[in-house]
């Protein structure tokens, strides 16, 4: 009896806890939180757009980040800018959407936030782009969810 009380909590918690595994990001993993207000999912853009939205930084070294990438380029983002936080934690940053022959693409762009150690790594992209010329895509580990969006690319304005 005691055997199949213990084997039926088991499992009965194994089956609650299963939505929570299931998940990529559970709720609660990252200290700080991020959102895109403007553009919206889907907006039609040029060569530029300033994105908009809100951040809540609960600790003291990470600092907000908005990259962009090629909708299928995927798990590498192009660092775009690191915006001014006010202090109710919105936020405006100049988002470079590709060039005249990407005319037609989606674009994903995202901010996240990130630690000194990532902060680093961003810098050294830029310098190694402005020698090189050269603007490799780099991944980005995050102290923050992910906020995302979708925008096509229409014209180079």
């Amino acid at each position: 009896m005691k055997t199949t009380l213990q084997i039926a909590v088991v499992l009965f918690f194994s089956l609650c806890m299963m939505p929570y595994y299931a998940n990529a990001e559970p709720p609660g993993k990252y200290p700080n939180k991020v959102n895109i207000t403007y553009p919206t999912e889907g907006k039609e853009v040029g060569s530029y757009v300033i994105a908009n939205g809100t951040s809540e930084i609960h600790d003291k070294e990470s600092k907000v980040w908005v990259f962009n990438r090629m909708e299928f380029v995927k798990d590498k983002w192009y660092p775009q800018d690191e915006p001014k936080v006010d202090d109710k934690g919105d936020w405006k940053a100049y988002v470079h959407i590709g060039e005249k022959r990407d005319i037609g693409l989606d674009f994903k762009i995202a901010v996240a936030t990130v630690d000194k150690k990532m902060q680093k790594k961003i810098s050294e992209y830029f310098e190694r782009g402005q020698q090189t010329g050269q603007w490799i895509p780099i991944p980005v580990k995050t102290t923050s969810n992910i906020g995302m969006v979708t925008v096509k690319k229409t014209s180079h304005e």
